[in-house]
């Protein structure tokens, strides 16, 4: 059964109370009700529940997307980000397609510098100084969707607009380890996210003749 199909399954009160009871539910939703909230809007969005637990966040009310949950958007809808990384620059190139034609059309490049991050006072954060090609892409990329692709988000804030969300390599999982190590671990899954899944955009290379590529 496809992602999108698990989320469009009826969400019942006792499947609700499974995936907010023990260490599937990541340590930073304090309360339960913060939680149900965003399962919610991940549903207005097609997203599975553990999916929006896990790449949606609340902050002071308002809703944002990790990265990946854009990108992973951005595709399902049918378009695309191309993006490039450097120590320097992000680059994210927007390709939309025409509802008659259903040929993807470049619609804008989108940047995010190390000049941007220092003016923003991002880079004294540890993952800037441990991943700055990854945060910068990440960047461009938030700045792509915001401009790009409104619609496909709904709404929705990406990290560009004010809330900063860390993301890089995951953190492996084991679910024998003791509750306070998986604690630990939990923190560190929400601290980063897998990068090179999210800019893999190689089913889309040949509809851009060869322009995409992934690093």
């Amino acid at each position: 059964m496809s992602e999108l199909a698990v989320a469009d399954q009826p969400l019942t009160m006792t499947a609700l109370s499974n995936m907010l009871s023990g260490a599937a539910l990541p340590a930073r939703y304090e309360y339960v009700g913060d939680a149900v909230a965003t399962i919610m809007v991940g549903k207005e969005l097609g997203l599975p529940p553990m999916a929006s637990l896990n790449e949606m966040f609340l902050v002071n009310g308002s809703v944002g997307l990790s990265g990946k949950a854009m990108v992973s958007l951005v595709f399902r809808a049918g378009h695309a980000i191309y993006t490039t990384l450097t120590p320097e620059v992000g680059t994210a190139v927007a390709y939309r397609r025409d509802p008659y034609t259903h040929i993807l059309e470049e619609v804008g490049t989108y940047t995010f510098t190390l000049e941007d991050a220092e003016r923003a006072k991002m880079m004294g954060q540890g993952t800037y100084k441990k991943y700055p090609a990854d945060m910068l892409g990440w960047k461009a990329v938030a700045r792509a969707v915001r401009f790009a692709f409104p619609d496909v988000i709904m709404g929705y804030l990406p990290s560009e607009v004010g809330i900063e969300v860390d993301e890089g390599p995951i953190i492996d999982m084991d679910d024998d380890l003791p509750d306070d190590v998986m604690r630990e671990q939990h923190e560190a899954l929400e601290e980063y996210v897998e990068a090179e899944e999210v800019l893999d955009a190689d089913e889309v290379a040949d509809e851009l003749d060869g322009k995409v590529v992934t690093e």
